[in-house]
C-alpha cells in the first residue's frame, strides 16, 4: 500500500464532505479515482486462482467504503484510508471460502404445456392401469404428497413411490416424440 494520494491536491477533505452529504458526482469521482488502486490490492490479495472473484471483492470494498466514509477521521489522507479499508477487506475476503464453487440455484422452468394428443394418450393409458395405480394417479392429480397418498390408501410411502415409478414406466410412451 502506497501512501501517495491520487486525489487532486488538497481535494481529499472536500471529496469526503461531498460524498458524506450524498453528492453522487463526488462519489463517482471518488470511485473513478480509487477503483484501479482497489483492484490492484484485490488482485494481490486474492491471487490469480481466484480471479473470478476479483470484481465481487472490489464491489464489496466500494460498498463498505460508501458505508464508512463518514467515519473517516482524517479526510486529509483519504487515499491512505481507502487503501487500508481495501486491504483489510481483501484479506477478510481471502479467508472466506471460494464463492465461485458454491452451487448456483436456478428457478425451474415451467414445463411445456402438454398437447391434446399427449393428454389423450395419458388419459387412455391411465384408464387401463392395473389396480391400485389409478387411485394413486387420481390422488397425485389432486396434488397430494406421497405421504398423504400413503395415508389415504393405507399403504407405505415406499409403495407409493413404487406405484408412481410403475406409472411413469407405463405412461412413458405417451411423452416420447
Amino acid at each position: 500500500m502506497s501512501d501517495s494520494c491520487v486525489c487532486p491536491p488538497n481535494d481529499c477533505p472536500k471529496l469526503v464532505r461531498d460524498c458524506s452529504a450524498g453528492n453522487e458526482d463526488a462519489w463517482s469521482e471518488l470511485v473513478k479515482l480509487h477503483t484501479a488502486r482497489i483492484q490492484a490490492i484485490v488482485r494481490r490479495r486474492l491471487g490469480y486462482d481466484r480471479r473470478a472473484e476479483w470484481e465481487d471483492c472490489t464491489q464489496e470494498i466500494l460498498l463498505q467504503i460508501s458505508r464508512q466514509l463518514k467515519t473517516c477521521r482524517r479526510p486529509d489522507i483519504l487515499c491512505h484510508w481507502v487503501g487500508v479499508v481495501a486491504y483489510r477487506m481483501a484479506v477478510n475476503f481471502v479467508e472466506q471460502p471460494n464463492r465461485i464453487h458454491e452451487p448456483i440455484k436456478f428457478e425451474p422452468a415451467a414445463p411445456p404445456a402438454p398437447n391434446n394428443d399427449r393428454m389423450e394418450c395419458i388419459e387412455k393409458a391411465a384408464e387401463n392401469l392395473p389396480r391400485p395405480l389409478p387411485q394413486v394417479y387420481d390422488l397425485k392429480l389432486q396434488e397430494m404428497t406421497n405421504e398423504q397418498i400413503a395415508k389415504q390408501l393405507g399403504i407405505s410411502v415406499s409403495t407409493v413411490y413404487s406405484h408412481l415409478r410403475e406409472m411413469r414406466r407405463l405412461l412413458k410412451h405417451c411423452l416420447e416424440d
